[in-house]
């Protein structure tokens, strides 16, 4: 496992997944240029489904970000899944 960077905030409680949203994030840092964050969401699906997410941001800009986002997605027409069940 890779060590905690403290300015990433880490949310998981299972070792698997955050392993691998730690190994994620650590190559995602990388590539992206200055000035960019990232949040990433696993969802675990199902009745006892989870999310977990890692983020380079501070919450409370994460957070305003993702409202603008769902207020912008909640205004947009619903888009098919194509055969495989994926959505654009």
């Amino acid at each position: 496992m890779s060590k905690k960077d403290p300015n990433v905030n880490y949310e998981v409680e299972n070792p698997e997944v955050e392993l691998a949203l730690r190994a994620i994030a650590d190559k995602l840092k990388v590539l992206l240029p200055h000035g960019w964050g990232f949040s990433i969401f696993l969802l675990q699906l199902g009745e006892k489904g989870s999310v977990f997410y890692i983020s380079s941001v501070v919450r409370a800009d994460f957070i305003k970000s993702l409202e603008e986002f769902l207020e912008r997605e909640r205004n947009r027409p619903a888009q098919p899944a194509d055969k495989d069940g994926n959505v654009n």
